[in-house]
């Protein structure tokens, strides 16, 4: 069973952060992920975008979220390139299934990048939630806003 926290008002951010702490997405980006595996390999994005056999400007643009995680083959070959062990090659694939899961959403254009991802956690988590929940976070988004 999930805890959500019934406390006093929580602003915006603070109902972010809990509902991140909901999700099982293992890292808060596939980009962030995959830039902290590359690191830790000593790799620039040149030499993975190589070894993956991606554009250099592709990969650069996955690490720093503005393009979405690519399809399950290319995340295998970019696993292999970082000569990943089987639990971090799983991990990044689920990261990239998670958040591919949540573009689903139509969000319109020229909402804020962090609406527009709070917006597409609540969906990806709508299973999750009971109507409690959903209760708290509408009370909470509304007071936030009145703020």
């Amino acid at each position: 069973m999930v805890h959500f926290y019934t406390g006093p008002s929580l602003g915006v951010r603070a109902v972010a952060e809990q509902l991140q702490r909901l999700s099982a997405v293992p890292e808060p980006s596939f980009g962030g992920l995959l830039f902290e595996l590359r690191q830790r390999r000593c790799l620039s994005q040149r030499e993975l975008a190589r070894l993956a056999h991606i554009p250099p400007s592709w990969l650069s643009e996955i690490e720093n979220t503005r393009r979405a995680p690519p399809p399950l083959a290319k995340v295998r070959a970019i696993g292999l390139a970082l000569q990943l062990p089987l639990n971090e090659q799983f991990r990044l694939i689920e990261c990239a299934q998670a958040e591919r899961a949540g573009l689903g959403i139509r969000v319109k254009t020229g909402t804020p990048r962090h609406v527009a991802d709070l917006i597409r956690l609540i969906a990806r988590l709508a299973d999750e939630l009971s109507p409690a929940q959903v209760s708290e976070i509408h009370r909470n988004l509304e007071e936030a806003t009145m703020k």
